[in-house]
């Protein structure tokens, strides 16, 4: 078995001469998958691996996801909060830490003597074995002061009705009768922008997607809250076999439509559409109709794709998608490996599409986020 520690340095080199040898990087990638032990793993792997160009990964992708698979492998899929999660949305190095505690600060426009106070009420549950004390800490004071800032933007009280769940061995401290993390306050924070800049009313059931859903935080608060929705992720493995794993688990009770392979929507249209949460591989959203997505999510993934990939799912998202399309993406992304620059006015925006807001995020300032009606 590779370790993850050699398997990242490797991958990493032999994706950056895809370009020059592209059998070095599906050698070296078909190597790896198949020291994986896990079969539903492995299938879905090999799944998107015969896709057509336009929705296989990325080279950028195809180092993350072989990575990621390798973490999993070795430190199993039960402790995914403290692996592969720390490449979704959720951040630990200490300079983003700083900047994220900085503007939070900024909003609350609290004193020192509050934050002492604050501090003083800390519970710290076990540290990451990475984590030194100061950085703890930090880390720590982040997530007690983004808890007080997304309850302060918590127009729709969702955390009345949401809690993180244990599953995925989450890293986060007990502050006022919360267990907090980034996943569940960023979550929070993410419907609650959707909810106030859409005309979306919660009583109704509707039908929402997600593209690159990381490990399913998102539908896992949606769910959570509105448990009449109906959810479908479409992503790459392995984090859609992350997701299935953890709201399959964390939702035992609420039909799931599996991932498999099918051939055209009759096949599976009686069982897909009476579940309440669905998991598709990027290739299988062509076989989606038209105008059948009430709401559409991606969230800090389409900057990592090339332009034509970029192109082709705008064009999907307007195809499938008649309600509203959210989106948050970094302003400018240098994907060094695709050796791509990607801008937030490189995004072919569909001229039909209705602009409802549009916004530098308070805390990720390097993020912009908008809200389409389509």
């Amino acid at each position: 078995m590779i370790s993850t520690e050699l398997a990242a340095d490797q991958i990493y080199l032999v994706s950056r001469k895809w370009s020059e040898d592209p059998a070095l990087l599906d050698d070296f990638y078909n190597a790896c998958i198949d020291s994986l032990g896990d079969p539903k793993l492995k299938d879905m792997i090999n799944s998107v691996s015969r896709s057509i160009d336009i929705y296989r990964p990325s080279k950028f992708w195809i180092f993350y996801a072989t990575y990621h698979a390798l973490q999993i492998e070795i430190w199993g899929i039960a402790n995914f909060k403290r692996t592969v999660n720390n490449g979704y949305f959720n951040w630990t190095d200490s300079g983003t830490i700083a900047n994220h505690i900085h503007y939070i600060k900024r909003d609350l426009g609290q004193t020192e003597h509050r934050l002492n106070s604050r501090k003083a009420s800390w519970k710290l549950e076990d540290k990451p074995a990475k984590f030194n004390d100061k950085h703890w800490k930090e880390y720590a004071e982040l997530l007690c002061l983004l808890f007080d800032y997304s309850s302060k933007h918590d127009s729709h009280k969702l955390f009345s009705l949401v809690e993180e769940s244990s599953f995925g061995n989450p890293v986060g401290v007990t502050y006022n009768n919360h267990y907090v993390t980034q996943d569940i306050c960023n979550s929070i924070l993410d419907v609650n922008f959707i909810l106030e800049n859409t005309n979306i009313v919660t009583s109704n059931p509707l039908r929402i997607m997600e593209l690159g859903a990381g490990h399913g935080r998102i539908m896992h608060t949606i769910l959570k809250a509105f448990s009449h929705m109906q959810v479908i992720i479409v992503d790459i493995p392995p984090a859609l076999y992350v997701s299935q794993w953890y709201l399959t688990n964390t939702f035992p009770e609420l039909k799931s439509f599996n991932f498999r392979e099918f051939l055209n929507y009759s096949e599976i249209k009686t069982e897909f559409e009476s579940s309440s949460i669905s998991f598709l591989t990027p290739e299988q959203i062509e076989l989606i109709p038209n105008n059948s997505i009430d709401l559409f999510i991606n969230i800090s993934s389409l900057h990592e794709m090339t332009p034509v990939q970029i192109n082709n799912w705008f064009n999907q998202i307007g195809r499938v998608t008649n309600g509203w399309f959210y989106t948050k993406q970094f302003k400018k992304y240098p994907n060094l490996i695709d050796n791509l620059i990607i801008r937030e006015e490189d995004y072919p925006v569909h001229p039909e599409w209705k602009e409802k807001v549009r916004r530098t995020n308070p805390i990720f300032q390097e993020f912009f986020e908008v809200v389409y009606k389509i």
